[in-house]
């Protein structure tokens, strides 16, 4: 019975020895894996995160490629002495074509085609002019055929008759001339053919004074020739 009773305590003994050692160790193994996460996480380095910058109208990047295209150019035509010249005289036609274009001028049958439709009082008007006429260039014959007669009847709108003439009974026609400008001035008023009657031609040119700013004006200076009535009425 006694040695019963001390197997049974040896048996419990060593239980508990090993109970306890195998505790011991698992401890130690705790502590181990512990201290090597603790050791891990202070090994951790903070890294500082830039912020996002937000680009706005971004160009797209465009990638370069070592290929090279090659740019294949004409070869130059060698110009001839006479293709030169056939060449000058294209260009030389293709200018006055356009000048013609900017610059229209008057035929001669057009001209003529646009006289004939000419009215009697501005063909009186014209006459006095003479051989001159002729001589004038084309846009000046223009301008007094289309204002000749309306610079006439301006004239007689402001035109009144001399008390003093009309007094000694006088009466005629004077030819007056003058320059009318592009600006519509006048110069050198003279009475080219007279009425025999100072009085009346005085009148005359203070009338033309009066009235040329009413005048249609020309693109260049241009000399004006007009006759003046006066007609007594009893």
């Amino acid at each position: 019975m006694k040695y019963f009773i001390a197997l049974v305590v040896s048996i419990l003994l060593h239980i508990s020895i090993y109970f306890i050692f195998i505790n011991n160790t698992s401890k130690k193994i705790d502590n181990k894996s512990y201290k090597n996460t603790k050791s891990n996480i202070s090994k951790i380095q903070y890294i500082q995160l830039k912020p996002k910058v937000i680009v706005k109208n971004k160009k797209p990047i465009i990638k370069k490629t070592t290929s090279k295209t090659k740019i294949i150019s004409k070869p130059k035509q060698k110009i001839t002495p006479i293709k030169k010249i056939i060449y000058k005289e294209k260009k030389k036609a293709i200018k006055k074509n356009k000048l013609k274009k900017v610059l229209p001028t008057l035929s001669v049958s057009d001209f003529n085609k646009k006289e004939k439709k000419v009215d009697k009082q501005t063909k009186q008007y014209i006459d006095l002019y003479g051989d001159a006429f002729e001589n004038f260039d084309k846009q000046t014959k223009l301008f007094l055929i289309k204002n000749i007669k309306s610079i006439g009847a301006v004239t007689k709108r402001f035109l009144t008759y001399p008390m003093l003439s009309v007094q000694a009974g006088q009466d005629g026609v004077n030819v007056v001339q003058f320059m009318l400008y592009a600006n519509g001035s006048i110069k050198n008023v003279i009475i080219d053919k007279s009425s025999g009657y100072f009085m009346l031609d005085d009148n005359t040119v203070d009338t033309i004074y009066e009235a040329y700013e009413d005048y249609p004006h020309p693109k260049k200076p241009t000399l004006i020739k007009i006759f003046v009535k006066y007609n007594l009425i009893y």
